[in-house]
Parts: structure tokens; C-alpha cells; sequence
């Protein structure tokens, strides 16, 4: 991961659940040298726009940048991935 951006895709289960890719993922990530975070959208359902949010950081952990992106360019960033 260092010096990568990484890519939460994860599928809504829950918004208790899910949300947490959103509050706590670009912390996460820079602990192990992640240059920012993709954040697939906190929804069930599509909106074709991404869904945003409050999002944290921690004293003493690098701060990176985090977007969200939609559930469709998630999807399709999943499958290159896969290739």
C-alpha cells in the first residue's frame, strides 16, 4: 500500500456498518502508507452521484485526501482491479 491511493469498495450492509469505510478509512490507510482514499458511495441504492459525508482524522497519523466516488465507479474500478 505505500505510496498507492487505496480503494474502499465496499457493499452496503448497513449504514451503522458501511460508514465506517468513510469515517475511519483514510486513517486507516495512511497507517500503512496510502496516499489518499476512494470511498464508494454509503448507499443501498444508486444515485449516480457520490454520496459524502463526515469523515475523520487522528493526531500523530498523516492526513491524506478522501473522496467518495459513485457505487457504479466503484463497481468498475473492482473489476480492472480483477483483470
Amino acid at each position: 500500500v505505500p505510496g498507492k491511493i487505496v480503494i474502499y469498495n465496499q457493499k452496503y450492509v448497513s449504514y451503522g456498518k458501511t460508514v465506517q469505510y468513510r469515517s475511519v478509512g483514510a486513517i486507516e490507510a495512511a497507517k500503512f502508507g496510502a496516499v489518499a482514499t476512494l470511498i464508494r458511495s454509503i448507499t443501498p441504492f444508486s444515485i449516480y452521484s457520490p454520496h459524502t459525508g463526515m469523515m475523520n482524522y487522528q493526531e500523530n497519523v498523516t492526513k491524506i485526501p478522501a473522496a467518495c466516488i459513485t457505487i457504479e465507479d466503484a463497481e468498475m474500478l473492482g473489476r480492472m482491479a480483477a483483470r
